[in-house]
């Protein structure tokens, strides 16, 4: 009985653990920023006139280019840049520790840079 009672422990918590892997995903990470910029200042047209920009976030007359060349409006410029932060080995950039200046360190390997070193960067020398 008591393996019996383990096994579904066990069995429930891969579960678990499975579904919080999958909030992680790049797809989930685009409907968070959509999602975030729709309650934001920016999808008020007040807003975006204060920075020149006439049309709003999501309309298609107003474009601009991603790192991938294509033109997005606001919206899905935002989503393309919140996929694609986590594609590939970019999320290991978005760590800091404030108290030591640190990347995301574990068991004692630095598998990225600092979230502000890496995004404020000059000269292309961190590409991750």
């Amino acid at each position: 009985m008591k393996r019996y009672l383990y096994q579904i422990n066990l069995f429930f918590g891969l579960l678990i653990v499975s579904n919080v892997a999958l909030s992680y995903k790049e797809q989930t990470h685009e409907k968070i920023s959509e999602e975030s910029l729709g309650v934001s200042t920016l999808n008020k047209l007040e807003t975006l006139s204060n920075f020149g920009l006439l049309y709003s976030i999501s309309d298609p007359k107003q474009k601009f280019p991603g790192s991938d060349n294509q033109s997005r409006n606001i919206t899905d410029l935002v989503k393309f840049g919140g996929n694609s932060e986590d594609t590939g080995n970019r999320s290991l950039n978005h760590f800091y520790n404030p108290r030591n200046n640190k990347p995301l360190t574990v068991i004692g390997i630095t598998p990225g840079y600092t979230s502000p070193g890496w995004a404020l960067e000059k000269n292309g020398a961190i590409l991750g």
